[in-house]
């Protein structure tokens, strides 16, 4: 992820693998998958400039979010 950088106030996420079988051991068919809404934090942009006052992003790199 070296060659994208995110912009302004945006965050780059990498989403979490999909789970291919349940904790019990059972296959999931893909239609039965669901998607997954969480990932971790890889790059933050630098935040943006509203009128004099700079408004840094407030998430680290390394954080799982929603």
């Amino acid at each position: 992820y070296t060659s994208v950088k995110p912009l302004g106030d945006r965050v780059l996420v990498k989403i979490k693998a999909v789970e291919e079988k349940t904790v019990g051991g059972i296959l999931l068919p893909s239609t039965a998958q669901t998607k997954p809404q969480g990932g971790e934090v890889v790059a933050v942009g630098e935040g943006r400039t509203v009128g004099k006052n700079k408004i840094e992003v407030g998430i680290q790199v390394l954080a799982t979010v929603v």
